[in-house]
């Protein structure tokens, strides 16, 4: 798998703890402390305070996560996506944003075009959601990798390498992320941005605006906040990413 393959290689350039320096490697140790003491915070003390003032059950990300690991999901935005479909499939005469529409229609016209193709090359329902759920999984996983390359990046400009504390420290932020394992778990479409935007960061602060312009465009197709973005780059006159992104939410 892509994911797996590129974990694989930075792990393979990473440098050992012994060999970075004393302060070097106290950033790494804190960084570290500092996920797993958010992590505590955020889930064991709010669960126990909650009790204590008898708040009620705060719940807890532990479901979401044996869902996440067991590459299970449920179909928060899949199944009204699918009806979609199967409304226009239907109802082929009527206008695509016709008033009837509005009770499946909740998802932008681009974001259904992966589930067209599943239909189109012959794939059941069920086969769809077990696809889904296999790339959301990847794509958590995918936030993870690229947010570890954006970090190599970045640390070998100072002359520093990744080390353990730092990938495991990275690995626990994603996995404790509560909206991202909660998106998963409820099989929301949100899964796939989140990773698109981890990626128009990591082409960003590695310098490639132009590729980092066709991402945002891409985003914005599917959410159109992401104009702001668009916006942001001729703000900054980073023409190069500007003109991508307008070229290809053209085409």
């Amino acid at each position: 798998m892509l994911s797996k393959q590129v974990a694989l290689g930075i792990v393979e350039r990473m440098t050992p703890l012994e060999s970075q320096s004393p302060g070097l490697r106290t950033h790494d140790r804190r960084l570290l402390i500092f996920v797993l003491v958010s992590l505590f915070l955020a889930n064991i003390v709010q669960w126990a305070v909650c009790r204590a003032l008898h708040l009620g059950n705060p719940g807890s990300i532990v479901p979401d996560l044996r869902q996440f690991f067991h590459v299970r999901q449920w179909t928060d935005s899949w199944l009204p996506m699918m009806k979609s479909l199967d409304y226009f499939k239907a109802h082929p005469t009527l206008p695509i944003y016709d008033a009837k529409l509005y009770d499946t229609l909740i998802y932008s016209l681009a974001s259904e075009l992966p589930l067209v193709a599943m239909r189109k090359i012959g794939m059941s329902d069920a086969a769809v959601l077990r696809a889904l759920a296999v790339l959301s999984f990847l794509a958590v996983w995918g936030v993870a990798a690229v947010s570890l390359l954006m970090g190599r990046w970045l640390l070998r400009r100072r002359g520093a390498e990744l080390t353990w504390p730092v990938v495991v420290a990275v690995v626990l932020a994603v996995l404790g992320c509560y909206p991202l394992i909660k998106g998963y778990s409820l099989g929301n479409a949100q899964t796939f941005p989140s990773f698109g935007f981890a990626v128009l960061l990591l082409l960003w602060t590695t310098e490639r605006e132009r590729s980092a312009g066709v991402v945002a465009a891409l985003l914005t197709a599917v959410k159109p906040q992401f104009i702001l973005r668009l916006v942001w780059m001729l703000v900054r006159k980073r023409w190069g990413a500007a003109w991508h992104s307008w070229l290809v939410g053209l085409c």
